[in-house]
């Protein structure tokens, strides 16, 4: 808006002048002509301040040298924050070097030779030094895992070298730790590894953790957390935001200062490998600061610098800090005023700079602080108030020589120019501020909403100008939100209609997945068609439905939904049949809507078919595609349960020749045997009866082999254990059958079983079955150690599980041959229990069966 203004003023000429004109025309009236007697007055009479000048000079002077000794360390401050920032570029090097270079060694590899002292092992040369410790979770230090550590970083002892030589004095190492093998090396090797570990030992930090297996630094200690520092508002550029991943520690003594203590900190950030791998960069502070802390700031000779960690605690500083604020790298001792202390905390806390006064050394000082970003440090110059306030007491002695006249003279003057200052306001404000007073409120009641007001004109000069801007903006304002109401309207009409559209597409997806796990549950070829014309009425809008089977070159419609029968069953049935014939899906437009054929089949040939009967438009491609693919899902299904039935049929005949042919080559001939003996024996009984009664024994020995023989062929139609003992023990029986068989382990466990379980037969002998095919299974196919079998009864259902240790496999894919779990998911169906079978790659298989009980009594140990 501004822009425009201007530059309708540049076209205009010298007419927008004549607003600013006048304005400074006011503004000199009001200012210098007052100025002007003013200055008559104080030229006839030198001198006319009083004491609250005086006062008013004194903070002047005392503000500026507060700003100027504010400015310096804020310069300082910027200074030893760009040195902070070419550490912190040293340490992400090396990060991208240890990310880039760092490559697992051999798992071959030598073991290298350690030196053990004091709980650590360390190898050290001028080059670098390797400390190791215990790794995590192991027991002992292993000289194996430290070695592949340390050839692993030796790789990039060269690029480490030249990392640690970028800044010298400043970066006393480098180092690449890990902090799982808990090996660390630093680049350059500590001078004296024992003296400085036994420098170490008495205060110091632990140099890798508590128990030896943390590494963090050659020399350095645990990390800070960064504060959340706003940064300094009057300077944005040393506000920016630092590296959130370099982390920096506190201060410390060093361990490879010689003799100590010399202050360092370090600088670390995690490099790779979900964490696991540390490098970091220490740093002398005493080296870091030199030549950035001037000893004595602003040319005062009393004034020092501090270097302050965000843990309160003293990096740098000069004489007398140490008097003052206490030792470098120990927690400032700072003066118990409330007022400081809370200061200080609100600069360590914000970043925010403060002048902050304090009573230390026995004298009033100034402190005046600088935030230092991504360290979290601050820098303060202490300096003597005293050193701030200018010598006043000349100044207030010339001043209080002139008091008085000044009084006799300026006080009529004074009142006789605010007479006139305040007549000529009047005037001139009533004719500058009554345009601007009508354009703003024009303006608040367009920022209010009431676009349909106009916006006054305010004649030609700069505020009309104004004003005519604002009338353009009210009519723009207009006209783009009628725009942006039409589009809110076709985007919510939009949205809508795509919302519509996935409401659509995620029921059909619903149907699709009901109808596959309907068709996975069930081989009844009834309940497939009852599945399919359910999930078809998901899928198009129905009134009527047929499904139809393929039964000896026919149609037969077993499955009826929708319309009365007879009304539409013609019809539906010839479009089924051209279907069937054309082996494609079939669309007959009627008065009432569509007819729709859909062929049910697969590659052998057809099943059966489905017709609908829809009310809605013509099908789009979509649908079509939608319903060629359920057509093909249950023309699978429905194979499946041909496949099923014929399978279950050659069954029955398989074991009906079986045991016409068991009959016929045992039963039979030991029956005709025995009768031969018998007339052999009637011939004997006359002639000689010690014959006679030896051709009886033979035919009675002959009667028990038969009947042994009726008995096994028994066995195999229902298993004798199941006679005698009911299903638990006939379980166990067969378990240790198999066992002795197998040489597999087996073990069967029941909880909560009735005494008698009150199953019928058939169910027993289904169950038992399930248990064999089961067993066998395991036996050909999952190279399994173990097998627990388990019955238990629990809230009126009874639980059969066989779980094995074995291979198993994925789940959804039946392994090759597995044709006995059809079998067994049959039979549980047969008896009118569910069949579930788990199993994953290396997790053995579950088989279990749940067969819901009526009316079975639950014993009170249950």
């Amino acid at each position: 808006m501004i822009d425009r203004i201007r530059r309708s003023s540049r076209g205009r000429g010298v007419t927008p002048r004549r607003f600013r004109s006048r304005v400074l025309l006011a503004m000199l009236t009001v200012a210098l002509v007052p100025l002007g007697i003013f200055a008559v007055v104080v030229a006839a009479d030198l001198g006319a301040v009083t004491r609250s000048t005086v006062d008013e000079t004194n903070r002047s002077i005392l503000k500026d040298q507060v700003d100027a000794h504010q400015r310096q360390v804020a310069d300082q401050a910027q200074a030893l924050r760009v040195q902070v920032e070419r550490v912190a570029a040293t340490l992400r090097t090396l990060r991208d070097l240890a990310l880039q270079g760092l490559q697992p060694a051999a798992a071959d590899a030598q073991p290298a030779t350690f030196v053990e002292y004091r709980g650590l092992h360390y190898i050290s040369d001028g080059a670098s030094t390797v400390l190791a410790g215990r790794p995590l979770g192991a027991p002992a230090f292993d000289p194996a895992v430290a070695g592949r550590d340390a050839e692993s970083t030796g790789m990039l002892l060269g690029k480490m070298q030249d990392l640690a030589r970028t800044d010298p004095g400043v970066i006393q190492d480098v180092w690449i730790a890990d902090t799982v093998d808990t090996v660390v090396r630093t680049v350059p090797g500590i001078p004296g590894v024992r003296a400085a570990l036994d420098r170490r030992s008495g205060t110091g930090p632990v140099l890798l953790g508590a128990d030896g297996a943390t590494p963090f630094s050659a020399i350095g200690i645990a990390a800070a957390e960064p504060a959340a520092w706003a940064g300094d508002p009057a300077r944005p550029d040393a506000s920016r935001p630092a590296d959130a991943s370099v982390n920096w520690t506190e201060p410390y003594d060093a361990a490879t200062s010689d003799p100590p203590p010399a202050i360092g900190v370090t600088a670390w950030m995690a490099a790779g490998m979900g964490g696991r791998y540390h490098v970091g960069v220490d740093v002398s502070v005493g080296q870091l600061t030199s030549g950035l802390l001037d000893l004595h700031p602003a040319g005062e000779p009393h004034a020092y610098p501090l270097l302050m960690s965000s843990g309160s605690r003293l990096l740098a500083g000069g004489n007398p800090a140490g008097d003052e604020f206490g030792r470098l790298g120990e927690p400032l001792r700072l003066p118990p005023d409330p007022t400081f202390r809370a200061g200080l905390g609100a600069v360590e806390a914000t970043g925010h700079p403060q002048a902050l006064p304090v009573h230390v050394g026995g004298a009033d000082k100034e402190l005046f602080t600088a935030a230092i970003p991504g360290v979290e440090w601050v820098l303060a110059t202490v300096v003597p108030k005293n050193d701030l306030l200018p010598e006043q007491a000349g100044l207030s002695r010339g001043i209080e020589t002139g008091v008085r006249q000044i009084l006799v003279h300026v006080l009529p003057v004074a009142l006789l120019l605010c007479v006139v200052a305040y007549c000529l306001a009047s005037v001139l404000a009533r004719r500058l501020v009554d345009p601007v007073r009508a354009l703003t409120v024009a303006a608040e009641r367009l920022g209010d909403g009431h676009t349909d007001e106009p916006v006054p004109p305010q004649g030609e000069e700069e505020v009309g100008q104004l004003a005519t801007s604002l009338e353009r903006m009210r009519r723009e304002i207009n006209a783009s939100r009628d725009a942006i109401l039409a589009a809110a309207r076709e985007l919510e009409g939009r949205v809508a209609e795509r919302t519509t559209q996935l409401r659509d597409r995620n029921e059909e997806l619903v149907a699709l997945n009901a109808l596959a796990a309907s068709l996975t549950r069930s081989l009844d070829p009834v309940a497939i068609l009852r599945d399919a014309l359910d999930t078809m009425r998901a899928l198009v809008p129905l009134t009527a439905g047929r499904g139809w089977l393929q039964q000896g070159g026919k149609l037969t419609a077993p499955v009826v939904w929708g319309a009365s029968p007879g009304t539409l069953d013609p019809d539906l049935r010839s479009v089924a049949a051209r279907a069937a014939e054309e082996h494609r899906l079939v669309v007959r437009p009627v008065a009432a809507g569509q007819l729709v054929g859909l062929p049910l089949e697969t590659g052998d040939g057809p099943l059966g078919a489905i017709a609908l009967a829809t009310n809605g438009a013509e099908l789009e491609p979509r649908t079509r595609t939608l319903l060629r693919g359920v057509g093909d899902l249950v023309g699978l299904a429905l194979r499946t349960a041909r496949l099923s039935a014929e399978g279950r049929e050659l069954a029955v005949l398989e074991e009906r020749t079986r045991l016409a042919r068991e009959i016929h080559d045992t039963l039979a001939q030991q029956l005709t045997g025995i009768v031969l003996q018998l007339e052999a024996a009637e011939v004997f009984l006359d002639r000689d009866q010690s014959r006679a009664r030896q051709v009886v024994v033979g035919a009675r020995d002959q009667a028990r082999s038969a009947l042994a023989e009726a008995r096994r062929s028994v066995w195999d139609l229902r298993p004798a254990p199941l006679e005698q003992t009911g299903l638990a023990a006939a379980v166990s029986h067969e378990a240790r059958q198999w066992q002795a068989r197998t040489g597999i382990s087996a073990r069967v466990r029941t909880h909560g079983l009735p005494s008698p379980l009150s199953l019928d037969p058939e169910t027993e002998v289904a169950l038992f079955r399930i248990v064999q095919e089961a067993l066998a299974n395991a036996a050909r196919h999952s190279h399994a150690g173990r097998v627990d079998i388990r019955i238990d009864l629990r809230s009126g259902v009874l639980r059969l599980s066989v779980r094995d240790d074995g291979d198993g496999f994925a789940a959804g894919e039946l392994p090759p041959g597995c044709f006995g779990l059809v079998g067994m998911a049959e039979r549980a169906r047969l008896a009118g229990a569910t069949l579930e079978v788990e199993s994953a790659p290396g997790s053995g298989t579950r088989v279990t069966v749940r067969l819901p009980l009526a009316d079975v009594p639950v014993p009170a140990s249950a």
